[in-house]
């Protein structure tokens, strides 16, 4: 097993600009503020003001409404509640997207930390595939009160008010397509408060187990960030 220890070791965050791939993201600053931060409040807001916009002119609207007739303003009327009801359903989405922690950036994020150990190289070559099997879960946060969830003894009053610290955890394979070695990347990823209203996700634990294709050698667990114990599922990995 390789780890550091003696020395604390830097954070590593989660870099949603750079890794996700399922949305357009934007680099650089504005007024010293991340781009992509400021642009993505910049289309919630332009969002929510064409909501209010909508719903504004119909209210005001009502002497013009009036030399209409009633399906005509019934038609505008559904319309505009659509149309509101639309804008304000995309800013919901984007506003939960944002934030949870992204399980696409994640996934290629740990791949790309991993294959920056030279073992690790070694063992699965410079363009390893990424196997059939891939599973995360994901914690905290704020959660509907099911009556599954309250049956099972496990729901609290802080999954309510969604005080639980948000966490994902990830495993998933990679394989060498060449000589067959295979490996077991784990990490823990948790979403950390930096102030007021503000947070940043980052890495708590990341390793790799290696195997090798002729079942000789035994599997080799390098963690790359974090302790031992902060493996995910080590009862399984660690052996």
């Amino acid at each position: 097993m390789d780890s550091v220890f003696g020395r604390p070791q830097t954070k590593v965050k989660l870099d949603d600009v750079a890794y996700d791939k399922s949305a357009p993201h934007y680099s650089g600053t504005v007024f010293g503020l991340p781009a992509d931060n400021v642009i993505f409040y910049l289309k919630v807001a332009a969002g929510t003001f064409a909501a209010l916009v909508v719903v504004y002119i119909f209210f005001k609207g009502y002497v013009l409404l009036s030399r209409f007739s009633l399906q005509t303003v019934a038609r505008l009327g559904f319309m505009s509640g659509f149309a509101c009801s639309l804008i304000i359903y995309t800013v919901a989405l984007s506003l939960i997207r944002r934030y949870r922690i992204n399980a696409e950036t994640v996934y290629n994020q740990s791949i790309a930390l991993v294959m920056r150990n030279e073992k690790v190289v070694q063992h699965l070559g410079t363009h390893p595939r990424t196997g059939d099997f891939r599973t995360y879960n994901a914690t905290g946060g704020f959660k509907l009160p099911l009556m599954r969830r309250i049956r099972s003894g496990s729901y609290e009053l802080s999954d309510l008010l969604g005080l639980k610290q948000r966490r994902l955890q990830m495993l998933l394979t990679l394989k060498n397509p060449s000589s067959g070695n295979e490996g077991l990347v784990s990490c823990d990823v948790r979403k950390e408060s930096t102030g007021f209203l503000s947070s940043t996700n980052v890495y708590k634990s990341l390793s790799i187990t290696l195997y090798s294709e002729n079942k000789k050698a035994e599997p080799e667990t390098i963690i790359l960030i974090g302790k031992p114990e902060d493996v995910v599922y080590r009862s399984l990995i660690l052996r």
